[in-house]
């Protein structure tokens, strides 16, 4: 906070060779890294490429419950009147072949109210309540 900027210094702007084979050198993979790679969590390779090389299967699922109710009512020539309530829950579950790339769960409630009165004169009268 009330320090000193960085000032870079030859060893920032220093280069080092080129890895053979673009591989890190066994003895220069820390402890931290190498428990990572033996995990059970981390994706095995399918082949022996550089790249290309894992592979991740996900899958999905639509899940829907949904219910309606309607009512109709005329209370006379001219008049209608509706209505519509509706009650729906979506839950869509997510899976990762990969356990490092965890699942997933997406939900959605749903609730729908519609109400219409018609006037049957010239010119027709709609009216809409959602």
């Amino acid at each position: 906070m009330n320090g000193v900027a960085c000032q870079p210094s030859a060893a920032t702007n220093a280069t080092r060779p080129i890895f053979p084979n673009n591989q890190i050198p066994a003895s220069m993979i820390g402890p931290v890294a190498a428990a990572l790679f033996a995990s059970p969590l981390y994706p095995k390779t399918i082949n022996s490429n550089l790249v290309h090389n894992a592979l991740n299967e996900q899958s999905s699922q639509d899940n829907a419950d949904q219910g309606d109710i309607r009512v109709d009512y005329r209370p006379n020539d001219r008049d209608q009147i509706s209505g519509r309530f509706t009650r729906a829950f979506e839950s869509d579950p997510i899976s990762n072949s990969q356990p490092l790339m965890g699942n997933g769960l997406a939900t959605a409630p749903i609730w729908n109210v519609v109400g219409d009165w018609t006037r049957s004169i010239t010119p027709t009268v709609v009216n809409d309540v959602r």
